[in-house]
């Protein structure tokens, strides 16, 4: 049966041609397709909608009006600084006669500002240095550690604080920030009045004093000479007290022994933050909603970069922003395409070592053609199926690429082989000889991806399904699209010094040389690294996934450290109607106020807002109360709940309601989230993101916290929900993913070895050096104290499969040479003569293509390129040495060839002819054209001589 490429139309063209007018025809048609691509970034929808946590947040925003919030705030807000009604005009527009706001953006619904806040919660008895208290840590900051000196430190103002910087660096280790006091403070943190008659805000009231504790200070002074601030700062954090405590105790060598700090307090009011809701309209275009926030407050007065925004959109947005910048930044110059285009340079950087390896500009481009098809096509697949692109979808066509173009690579030394020692057939030898293999490498790549596709993460899963269709996709362009090519542009003819590799030789002998024990040396070595695995700790927060010196890594460690937290936690306190029976609301209500308390004094968390933060504190009645005491109270709390549930109180919408139908979630613990008739209460906390906090530590420890204030109170339960646990649950699903498609590609390729070597103990054995690339990165990352993030726990299944390709390609040889008579240690040695140039210089160009994306912006793409690199270039130690070690040693045996396995393969006809059959047939078919790679080394310098000769005579 006639190859296809030796076949002819009709009009007697090769079939050679129609395969590149294909080709032709497609490529415009991918690059079509992949323009059409979407960007979409929100971490908090990787999870599937069945799972629970997910669903119980469904369930919370479905009972209460909750909207997507961004958080505003800028370098020297405070509560009277008036660009706040600047920038709020500017968002929603300018209230009529009416009252109704005219003029506004699409963009926004609403904003909660504090002001408001404060005006609400005082008309409703709150005190207004409690009621500062209460919103400190969400809109209200409580700005630096204010340090009032004693007569020795105010002696020497400047002398001072600089002892103090050094000594919190050295005592505490503190990188601290000391500065000057704060002139005309009182005018910016007086708390405003509460308007009267629809008029202005009534006389301002004196600025709130807090201790470290977080406690107002009564009649306090706002008297200060320095104020400190660090990254990470809270009020009320055991951190936090420490350093004010040290501080007033600390003694300096000079002065008088007495402390240089008298006292340290804080004096919130500065900065504020706006909490701007969004539109139907905000959501559908986050770009244009970000730039609008912005805008706003350059048309107030406010400096750009004193800006600070914070909220998954705005998280989202600098995603999508990375993910084209590493694709193609238009901001920076085009002489500077490093930085211009990371998976660019990628490209560049593979084909140019590509030209380096094949020294063939003809040859190179091919290459270069074929695998740009490869990974359009791949690109072209992700609109066509109505796919998105993420952060980490977007190092899929690099991957494509690089794959491809080592693949060609191989490909590409059959060829030369083949049209050295005759042209007219090459092409057929060169797709007889690369089928088998080709098949296998390919298929090692794609069940490492399709392992993937396990995974819970929606990234993760695209990332599996569509990287596996690239594969098979990059098979049939290097099966028919590189060698339809060559047919038809065929380059010059390689000479034999390209052919013969006088050192793999040498190197392959030394490989032989106590082969076992070096193979030894070198898995303890490997195991070693490995035990860092234990240490593997996972990133799943978002915003971390920026570099320190990102903006929007500035702007959070702004907003954390001096205003507020920025992932929402929230908890639900359910009474069921025998609850409601037995306590007043104000109790409930009370009891509430204890659980927010307790979540508050948490050290991850900022602040919180409940519906008890409208009232004031209702002291409970004891057994002792008057009737008239006990008929009052009972008034009020009818009195307070009518209001409620009335909505009188329009804020308390967002923190109560009254459930008229139940709702069930089975796949959770508390199997009821509630029951027609259960009354809700929501509280709405802050979490920091930017600290190296364990979420599902924090989620663990608000359910215990809460839990120990409802235990006494029947018929109460809770519910925790919000960004924080879906990120803890994302990150739980990361390490599940890591281990579960690890295991399922190990299965996979053990599977693929199988059906390749027909020898349990051999796959086995063979296992090992595609096992050792994944265990020893990720083992080093460990030891590093590194945390995995999405983009590196993909590394895992797809470096097995890059290792098991190189696996597949030795073994192959290794076979082909003993069924040529060859004994196991020269088949080793052979091996590496005629596989080991192809092996190194495929993975030179993948290794290559993908540490270009080290220096990417965005780490996830950073983090990607160096773990793959990695992964690669220990994969290539593994294919290189360790496995002619263990060829060649005492495990090697299971390689062998028996007489029976050699009289199997000759009668039974199998359906898919193993790689030495193929070179066989090859041989049967061309008697001209010796097998490609298997020949006798000692000729070779004769030969080379009679060659000289030859061309000699010819000239």
């Amino acid at each position: 049966m006639k190859n296809v490429f030796d076949r002819r139309d009709h009009w007697g063209n090769r079939f050679s041609l129609w395969i590149v007018v294909l080709m032709a025809f497609v490529a415009p048609l991918c690059w079509s397709s992949a323009r059409q691509l979407r960007l979409e970034n929100d971490v908090e929808k990787w999870l599937p909608g069945q799972d629970a946590e997910l669903q119980a947040l469904n369930w919370i925003h479905e009972r209460f009006p909750v909207e997507e919030r961004v958080l505003v705030t800028w370098e020297g807000s405070s509560l009277n600084d008036p660009r706040i009604d600047q920038v709020i005009e500017h968002l929603t527009g300018r209230p009529d006669e009416r009252g109704i706001r005219r003029g506004g953006l699409p963009y926004f619904s609403s904003i909660l500002e504090p002001r408001h806040a404060l005006s609400v919660m005082q008309a409703d008895g709150v005190e207004p240095h409690e009621a500062i208290r209460r919103l400190e840590g969400t809109l209200v900051g409580a700005g630096p550690l204010r340090l009032r000196l004693s007569e020795t430190g105010r002696s020497a103002l400047r002398k001072t604080r600089r002892e103090v910087e050094m000594a919190l660096l050295s005592r505490r280790g503190l990188t601290a920030n000391v500065q000057d006091a704060t002139a005309d403070l009182s005018s910016m943190i007086s708390i405003p009045g509460v308007p009267q008659d629809d008029a202005a805000a009534g006389e301002s009231i004196a600025p709130a004093v807090l201790t470290a504790d977080g406690k107002v200070s009564e009649n306090a002074t706002l008297d200060h000479d320095l104020q400190v601030s660090w990254r990470g700062m809270r009020i009320g954090s055991e951190s936090t007290m420490a350093v004010a405590k040290w501080l007033t105790e600390y003694i300096p060598e000079r002065g008088d022994g007495k402390p240089l700090v008298e006292s340290a307090f804080f004096a919130p009011g500065s900065p504020v933050g706006l909490s701007v809701g969004l539109s139907e309209a905000g959501l559908a275009d986050k770009t244009d909603t970000v730039a609008a926030i912005r805008t706003a407050c350059q048309r107030a007065g406010i400096p750009d970069q004193a800006v600070h925004l914070a909220g998954s959109l705005v998280t989202a947005t600098e995603l999508n922003h990375e993910v084209q910048k590493a694709a193609w930044d238009v901001t920076v110059p085009l002489f500077e395409m490093h930085r211009r285009s990371a998976i660019l340079m990628s490209f560049l950087a593979s084909a140019l070592v590509a030209f380096a390896l094949l020294r063939n500009i003809r040859l190179t481009a091919m290459v270069v053609m074929v695998s740009l098809l490869a990974m359009f096509g791949a690109t072209a697949l992700i609109p066509l199926t109505g796919g998105t692109m993420d952060m980490i979808l977007v190092v899929m066509p690099t991957l494509i690429f690089v794959l491809t173009t080592a693949g060609a690579i191989h490909v590409a030394n059959y060829w030369k082989h083949a049209a050295f020692h005759n042209e007219s057939v090459a092409i057929s030898q060169t797709v007889k000889m690369s089928w088998m293999p080709g098949i296998l490498t390919s298929s090692a790549v794609a069940v490492g991806l399709i392992a993937l596709c396990t995974s819970l993460l929606t990234p993760i899963k695209n990332f599996g399904f569509y990287g596996a269709a690239g594969a098979m996709l990059s098979l049939s362009m290097l099966m028919y699209g590189l060698p339809a090519l060559l047919q038809i542009w065929s380059p010059s003819k390689p000479r034999e010094q390209e052919l013969d590799h006088l050192g793999w030789r040498g190197f392959g002998q030394l490989m032989t040389v106590r082969s076992g024990l070096q193979s030894v040396a070198f898995v303890a070595i490997c195991i070693g690294c490995s035990l860092g695995m234990n240490k593997l700790q996972t990133e799943t927060k978002a915003v971390r996934y920026f570099p320190e010196s990102a903006e929007i890594s500035k702007d959070y460690w702004f907003i954390e450290t001096n205003l507020s937290g920025t992932t929402p936690v929230e908890a639900v306190i359910r009474f069921d109607q025998q609850s409601q029976k037995d306590t007043s609301f104000l109790d409930r209500m009370e009891l509430v106020r204890q659980v927010q308390e307790v979540i508050r004094l948490h050290p991850e968390v900022s602040g919180t807002t409940s519906l008890a933060d409208l009232q004031p504190v209702s002291e409970p009645l004891r057994d002792d109360s008057s009737y008239i005491q006990k008929s009052k109270y009972q008034k009020r709390a009818t009195a307070v709940q009518q209001r409620v549930r009335e909505g009188e109180i329009p804020a308390a919408r967002a923190f109560y309601t009254v459930l008229e139908q139940g709702r069930d979630l089975p796949m959770r613990r508390d199997d009821k989230l509630s029951q027609p008739g259960d009354e809700l209460w929501r509280i709405a906390a802050q979490v920091n993101v930017m600290s190296n906090n364990d979420f599902s530590v924090v989620v663990a420890d608000l359910h215990r916290l809460t839990q120990n204030v409802l235990k006494l109170e029947p018929g109460s339960q809770h519910s925790i929900a919000g960004a924080v646990p879906l990120f803890a649950q994302t990150q739980k699903a990361v390490l599940e993913s890591l281990i579960g498609s690890t295991c399922l590609a190990c299965a996979l390729i053990l599977g693929l070895f199988l059906f390749r070597l027909r020898s349990i103990t051999a796959s086995l054995v063979a296992m090992i050096p595609t096992l050792i690339p994944v265990t020893v990165v990720l083992g080093v990352i460990g030891w590093m104290e590194q945390r995995i993030d999405v983009g590196t726990m993909i590394t895992a299944s797809v470096g097995m499969g890059i290792a098991a390709q190189g696996t597949v390609q030795y073994l192959n040889w290794v076979r082909l040479a003993m069924q040529s008579g060859k004994s196991r240690r020269e088949a080793v040695v052979e091996a590496l003569v005629h596989c080991g140039p192809s092996l190194w210089q495929a993975g030179a160009v993948v290794g290559v293509g993908l540490l270009v994306l080290v220096p990417a912006e965005s780490l996830v793409i950073s983090r990607f390129g160096g773990a793959m690199a990695a992964m690669v270039g220990v994969a290539l130690l593994s294919d290189l040495v360790l496995l002619p070690q263990l060829v060649a040693g005492p495990l090697g045996c299971v390689f062998e060839l028996t007489k029976r396995t050699v009289q199997i393969d000759a009668v039974v006809e199998e359906p898919a002819p193993t790689v030495a059959d193929a070179a066989i047939a090859a041989i049967a078919e061309e008697p001209s054209v010796p097998t490609p790679h298997i020949k006798s080394h000692g000729s070779s310098m004769k030969k080379r001589r009679s060659s000289s000769r030859r061309d000699h005579e010819a000239g």
